[in-house]
This record gives C-alpha cells, sequence and structure tokens, in this order.
C-alpha cells in the first residue's frame, strides 16, 4: 500500500510560540495524521508532531548544529511528507520558535521537506512555518526557504 504507519502521540503538549495559530475546526472526513519520530532522534533536539484540534503540528526546539543533522533528521521529515500526503491533509503546522539554533545541515533537511511538499503531484498541502524572527539564523533563513517554495511555505513571524 506505501502509506507510513504512525501513531497517536498523546503526551503533555510540546512547548510552542506564544499566540498560538487559530485552531481548525474538526473536518471529520479526513484522518487526522500523527506522525512519531524517534525519541532522541538527536540528543540535544526536540522534534514531535502531534494533533492540536483538527491541525497536525510539528514541534521542534533545542539545538540541531550535528555535522549529520541532515542524515538524522531528513528521513524522519520524509516520513512525515509521506504520511501528510496519505491523509490528505491540506496543511500542516511547524513550530521552529523553541529552536535557539540549526546549522546549515539542519536547514537542509528541512528545506528537502518543503521542496518535497512543493512537488507533490500525489496531493499538495501548505506548510504554516512559524518562527521567531528574534532569533537570527530564524530571521535570515526562513525567507530564503520561502522564496524556494512559495506554494507550499508559508510564514508565521511570532515574537517571544
Amino acid at each position: 500500500m506505501g502509506a507510513v504507519s504512525c501513531a497517536v502521540s498523546r503526551g503533555p503538549p510540546a512547548p510552542v510560540c506564544p499566540m498560538p495559530m487559530p485552531q481548525l475546526p474538526p473536518d471529520d472526513s479526513k484522518p487526522l495524521v500523527a506522525f512519531t519520530p524517534p525519541v532522541n532522534l538527536v540528543p540535544g533536539f526536540l522534534f514531535r508532531v502531534e494533533t492540536a484540534g483538527a491541525q497536525v503540528v510539528a514541534f521542534c526546539g533545542g539545538v540541531l548544529d550535528r555535522e549529520d543533522a541532515a542524515a538524522l533528521v531528513q528521513p524522519e521529515l520524509m516520513k512525515l511528507h509521506e504520511a501528510i500526503v496519505a491523509a490528505r491533509r491540506e496543511s500542516v503546522r511547524l513550530e521552529l520558535c523553541d529552536v535557539s539554533y540549526m546549522n546549515s545541515n539542519g536547514i537542509k533537511a528541512f528545506a528537502s521537506w518543503f521542496l518535497k511538499a512543493e512537488g507533490s503531484r500525489e496531493h499538495s498541502y501548505v506548510i504554516d512555518l512559524v518562527y521567531d524572527p528574534g532569533i537570527s539564523w530564524q530571521r535570515w533563513s526562513v525567507g530564503a526557504l520561502q522564496v524556494l517554495t512559495p506554494r507550499a511555505l508559508r510564514l508565521v513571524p511570532r515574537r517571544r
């Protein structure tokens, strides 16, 4: 069948940016996607995917500063992409506000996901990237990512 098997994460909520995005009304016609990446995928970096109401939310936090960041994170992001496509979700929210630093290898992993979403012929969806413009790497990087993937990536600035 090719669908990614996903489990629902029901633990305590991950840290989120102030002023959360408005919740969407429940949509019973489409199943929610909840993808659970491996625990401790990258030490010091939180990556968790949950449902918030009728929306899929990917929370990231900490620091992603390893040379092998792309090799570790990118396969999980591709699995998340496949799960979103299989569930035919229209959007996913990506919370990056709590990521204090991400090196170019980590940014490359996320860029690969955004490019995959941008070019998806099977099903298109939007990634609402919630970021903190007060964090320099986010302020400089997310704009470039949005230029590369204008149909797939929608920037949502939040201040702490």
